[in-house]
């Protein structure tokens, strides 16, 4: 053929050449796609403004240098919004970031980041759209109905609305999602509220650690469902007559009435409840706090906090926690 275009060569230099002086988006598409040198179809790619054709190389291509130097070109918004949506978004082979992420560099208006947050295949794309959302009532949307449960842990991890974090304890099935929420509340009310639903699956000790008001705690200490949740109500308390109170009750477990003292820091309750514990040679100070004839047996140090005991079945014993014989009290060698 005595007039084939240059960008038909045989020879890459000039085709390459072409490629540098070519300006239509057709002859671009066809050399970015097709070209058998990988010099010539970046050349292409680079000159390349047609977004359809630049979302074809950026989801599709194989190699990962085409993808990503597609992406890097896409300019509209929408084709934006759909590779980031469905391209990946890490190579792991490469170490670096794929089409999505790229894509995704792009987007900054709150509508296009919130349509990747719900259409993304990818979850890391989801949580580093999400990351951006500003708008709470889309925060809180996510944190309500999103199927993806680290994402609803990031968008609770940005909400201050404390009745709506409420509802997240209540209402989530992942305990690490509500614990995030439960994180969040300050409002007494709500904690003490909270806490007194005794359906609720919740993280007791998180809301209890939460609670500043005193009366509260002090319900909690007298009134708590066990015995840890009671002690842990204690080691907050602030009110010397009711922790005198708890510490010289001998209906209470030892534990608890060790608790109270040890706030008080009142030598004479503590040495008249030293008096029960069982001394070992690893520098223990033993007390029994649950023994259910042979089934179960608990006990709790003293000196260190430390708790051990096993669960007996008619076929085998399950030994949990601290083995007192085998382990020195840390406290006391210190």
């Amino acid at each position: 053929m005595l007039f084939q275009p240059k960008w038909k060569s045989k020879k890459e230099s000039k085709r390459r050449a072409a490629v540098r002086r070519c300006k239509d988006q057709a002859v671009l598409r066809d050399l970015a796609l097709h070209d058998r040198s990988d010099l010539v179809r970046a050349d292409a790619i680079h000159r390349l403004t047609d977004p359809e054709t630049l979302l074809q190389i950026a989801l599709h291509d194989e190699s990962f240098f085409f993808r990503t130097s597609a992406a890097y070109r896409l300019k509209d918004r929408e084709a934006l919004i759909y590779a980031a949506a469905n391209g990946d978004y890490y190579s792991y082979t490469y170490g670096s970031q794929d089409t999505a992420a790229i894509a995704l560099e792009h987007l900054t208006d709150q509508d296009a980041l919130i349509r990747v947050t719900r259409e993304a295949k990818d979850s890391r794309t989801r949580k580093q759209a999400a990351s951006r959302i500003s708008d709470l009532t889309v925060l809180g949307e996510i944190a309500l109905t999103s199927t993806d449960t680290f994402l609803r842990e990031l968008a609770v991890d940005r909400l201050s609305d404390q009745k709506l974090l409420a509802r997240i304890v209540l209402e989530d099935q992942e305990r690490f999602v509500r614990n995030a929420a439960l994180a969040r509340i300050t409002d007494q009310h709500l904690l003490a509220r909270l806490l007194t639903q005794s359906e609720v699956l919740i993280d007791r000790e998180v809301a209890i650690k939460r609670v500043t008001d005193q009366s509260v705690l002090v319900q909690i200490a007298q009134h708590g469902k066990n015995e840890d949740e009671r002690e842990l109500a204690i080691q907050r308390l602030n009110d010397k007559g009711v922790l005198r109170a708890i510490a010289t009750n001998e209906g209470l477990s030892l534990r608890e009435r060790w608790t109270a003292a040890n706030r008080l820091n009142e030598t004479d309750i503590l040495a008249k409840l030293e008096q029960y514990a069982e001394r070992t040679l690893n520098g223990h100070k033993l007390v029994t706090t649950r023994h259910v004839e042979w089934q179960e047996h608990e006990e709790f140090c003293l000196v260190c906090g430390k708790t051990g005991g096993q669960t007996d079945d008619s076929e085998s014993t399950r030994h949990y926690g601290c083995n007192f014989r085998m382990e020195p009290c840390l406290r006391t060698l210190g």
